[in-house]
């Protein structure tokens, strides 16, 4: 099935609110929608030959095998992506993939790896404090209000 990128959010979305059964899938979702737009910040800021919204989709869709507790390569063969997400997400390589790393690599406060991945990215440090304090305020935003 071919979903337009609204379309694809919204069923990312839904499938993760139908799975919100647990407290971890809760924080899984609300982890996602971090990853998501911490991603597209940093395209935005730093990276304007890629596409925001491919980068916003490869945040979202990174944890969706955790949430339905599927392989990401079997989701993404049931849903048609860009090839730059599907590239991040299965074959671990492509532009947006080093920005998922970095958003990771925030997660797990592993700072070394953070600076050292932003230095190769070309991102200031300051650019990425500031797109994960921007994510992380939307996502809380976003998941407070429902």
């Amino acid at each position: 099935m071919y979903l337009g990128r609204k379309e694809l959010s919204r069923f990312v979305s839904l499938a993760c609110l139908t799975n919100l059964n647990s407290k971890n899938n809760h924080e899984l979702y609300h982890l996602s929608l971090v990853r998501a737009k911490f991603c597209e910040v940093i395209v935005e800021k730093s990276l304007p030959t890629s596409s925001t919204q491919d980068a916003f989709l490869c945040g979202l869709l990174s944890l969706l095998d955790a949430l339905l507790d599927t392989p990401i390569e079997d989701i993404c063969q049931q849903i048609v992506i860009p090839v730059p997400i599907g590239d991040a997400l299965v074959k671990r390589e492509g532009p947006l993939y080093p920005i998922l790393c970095l958003a990771r690599h925030f997660e797990r406060r592993e700072w070394e790896e953070v600076k050292a991945l932003a230095g190769v990215l070309a991102i200031p440090d300051f650019v990425a404090i500031d797109a994960m304090t921007v994510a992380t305020m939307w996502a809380d935003a976003t998941v407070a209000d429902g």
